[in-house]
């Protein structure tokens, strides 16, 4: 399951009361400026290490 089907699944679980704040978290993390950055051998590593 991708990182985007868990998020939907878990929004899906959250109560309509409960919806304007994580509406407003993923409006400010939107706006935040970020750095695409290539992931090195170390990266993927801990990548792999973290699925299993």
């Amino acid at each position: 399951m991708s990182e985007r089907e868990k998020a939907m699944q878990l929004i899906k679980e959250i109560p309509d009361s409960k919806m304007i704040f994580v509406v407003n978290m993923l409006m400010k993390i939107k706006g935040l400026p970020v750095e695409e950055i290539e992931l090195d051998e170390w990266d993927l590593e801990m990548i792999e290490e973290a699925k299993k």
